[in-house]
């Protein structure tokens, strides 16, 4: 197989059909909050929110990384492929009826078991689609990402429409069907055999187990900034934080195409270093656009956001432009991932994390909230110059996946 212009076109035009799937559903799942924000108290879409995020967190400690190393080894075996999904389908459903039993006996509240049941959707639903990925059912991966967020917002919208309100049954219900689709798609994959590869599948997962968790640690920044600054800078920051979502659709959907790309192509140097080559270009050009657009965004942003927001410019011009160094640096990141090197990419992120929360820190404590915009901007590049750094190698000789056992 060859990097010519054939591949390239395959590689665009699955990063194009991911890209666009994606941002369908993003537009239903904002959709769909923003109706159960305006349906329900704001002591419930809290409750519900946290009760998601906490969701998410574990879904992460207890799936072992396998989310992430399927889109490598799926290319390369498929009776592991299906160990993979056997035992991160078992894990996730032990601590889910375990959540769901101890939310019912606790009396915490319909609401929170909709925000539980949403977190084990989102859990299996990003196993099943990078799955799908990996064993090259592009349009099975793409439908699939598609249907995740359908159920909810059509749920929801009908309940608002019907009652006027936000009726937390239909919505377990609906928050259901993701779940379903999320087991059952890659079932094939899970023959009798694939059991027995339950403990092939924890060994070499260390390294993207780390590397899942490290995704969390920014999360911690909103947090620590609460701690050491006024809720006025606190609110600036969070604005600017949470305008980048659109940013990172190209750069998720860009990764979980090329991670399995590259692995295919790990046996042929020549193939594996021009489909890098390739990925960094796209990854420089969209990084340029990101650049030019990130002040005329900024401006809209805070312009749509209220005059309290006036003085939020700088840092939401800064954070934009994180956004387009975080894509930059994954296509170095998705060379790690795909010849079994995550723990790299893990210390990176954790790296470029640690940078960010110093920088912010001080920033709080010392300088009154200013200066903030250079945290951002330090994260990324941190974390990019490591990536960068640590592919070079690895372009030049792709080896065969390490044997990280788990602990």
């Amino acid at each position: 197989m060859t990097v010519g212009a054939a591949g390239t076109r395959r590689v665009a035009s699955l990063a194009l059909g991911r890209v666009g799937s994606r941002v369908v559903s993003s537009l239903m799942l904002g959709v769909s909050l923003l109706l159960i924000a305006r349906g329900t108290t704001v002591d419930g879409f809290g409750h519900f929110m946290t009760a998601y995020t906490v969701g998410i967190i574990v879904g992460l400690a207890v799936g072992f990384g396998a989310p992430t190393r399927i889109l490598q080894i799926g290319v390369r075996d498929s009776e592991l492929a299906g160990g993979l999904f056997a035992v991160h389908t078992f894990l996730v459903t032990v601590v889910s009826v375990i959540a769901c039993v101890t939310v019912a006996i606790s009396g915490a509240g319909t609401v929170v078991l909709v925000g539980v049941v949403f977190a084990i959707g989102d859990t299996v639903q990003n196993y099943a689609q990078a799955h799908l990925t990996a064993r090259d059912r592009q349009w099975a991966a793409n439908l699939l990402v598609l249907s995740h967020r359908l159920p909810p917002v059509v749920a929801v919208a009908a309940s608002i429409a019907i009652s006027g309100r936000v009726d937390y049954d239909i919505l377990i219900v609906a928050y259901t069907v993701p779940v379903a689709l999320g087991v059952f798609a890659p079932i094939a994959d899970a023959s009798r055999a694939a059991w027995r590869r339950r403990h092939d599948a924890f060994r070499g997962s260390s390294g993207y187990w780390v590397y899942s968790l490290a995704a969390v640690i920014p999360q911690l920044q909103i947090p620590l900034l609460a701690l050491v600054t006024v809720p006025e800078v606190v609110g600036e920051f969070s604005l600017a934080t949470r305008v980048i979502g659109p940013i990172t659709l190209l750069t998720a959907s860009l990764s979980a195409v090329l991670v399995p790309e590259l692995a295919r192509r790990a046996d042929d140097p020549a193939d594996f270093a021009a489909l890098y080559r390739f990925s960094m270009r796209i990854s420089a050009a969209y990084l340029g656009v990101v650049v030019v657009a990130a002040w005329p965004a900024a401006m809209l942003v805070v312009g749509a956001a209220g005059a309290q927001y006036a003085d939020a410019v700088g840092l939401v011009f800064a954070t934009v432009v994180a956004a387009g160094i975080a894509a930059f640096g994954q296509a170095a990141n998705s060379v790690l991932l795909a010849v079994g090197k995550a723990s790299l990419s893990a210390s990176a992120i954790i790296a470029g994390a640690v940078v960010g929360l110093s920088v912010l820190l001080v920033c709080g404590t010392m300088l009154n909230g200013g200066w903030l915009w250079v945290a951002p901007v330090l994260t990324q590049v941190t974390t990019m110059v490591m990536l960068v750094r640590f592919a070079r190698p690895v372009v030049r000789a792709p080896r065969e996946p390490s044997t990280e056992v788990m602990s």
